[in-house]
């Protein structure tokens, strides 16, 4: 369980297991689609859901996604090159 859970997978038929959510947890979508039965959400007692997220958002994140992709395979590389 987890105080802050981002979605984003882009397939309907995902739906988050709410056996992951907790009192009081954030969960933010970032796919197209919902990731989360809404109504059950619900009911659990202080959960913060922001259903969508702006394009620009996603355009950041996928961005950092592919630096972080890099970063992470590439070669070392001195600062100032």
């Amino acid at each position: 369980k987890s105080h802050v859970i981002i979605t984003g997978v882009p397939v309907a038929s995902y739906k988050l297991p709410l056996e992951w959510v907790s009192e009081g947890t954030v969960i933010i979508n970032v796919a197209s689609h919902k990731n989360v039965d809404e109504a059950a959400l619900m009911q659990i007692p202080g959960v913060k859901y922001v259903p969508l997220v702006g394009k620009v958002t996603v355009a950041m994140l996928e961005r950092n996604l592919m630096r972080l992709y890099e970063n992470f395979h590439m070669k070392p590389r001195k600062m100032w090159q």
